[in-house]
């Protein structure tokens, strides 16, 4: 059964900028869970008012998922740029979805 995380992040205004994943090593891994199936896919949909946008993975199935959320884990430098940075613009985040679809 596959497995469907969905984010949702919300700017306070349109001034600030999204925070933007710089780590080359993380978008190849990406890459490489979407062509191994890992992933099924993966989704970003801004809003209207571009102050939220939803990021929406499917992954193959839930063992799946915690390997991924471990790899990211194991980025910490990553992982704790985008808290800063999030933290000191005012940048929520919600989890929406976290279960077996």
């Amino acid at each position: 059964m596959s497995w469907t995380v969905q984010l949702k992040f919300t700017r306070p205004n349109t001034g600030v900028d999204w925070y933007v994943v710089t780590n080359v090593d993380k978008d190849e891994k990406t890459q490489d869970w979407l062509d191994t199936g890992k992933i099924i896919s993966m989704d970003r949909v801004m809003a209207g008012d571009e102050l939220s946008h939803t990021i929406t993975t499917v992954f193959k199935d839930e063992a799946a998922k915690k390997e991924y959320k471990a790899y990211d884990t194991g980025k910490p430098s990553w992982v704790s740029a985008r808290n800063t940075y999030n933290a000191t613009n005012s940048i929520t985040k919600e989890v929406l979805q976290d279960e077996a679809t």
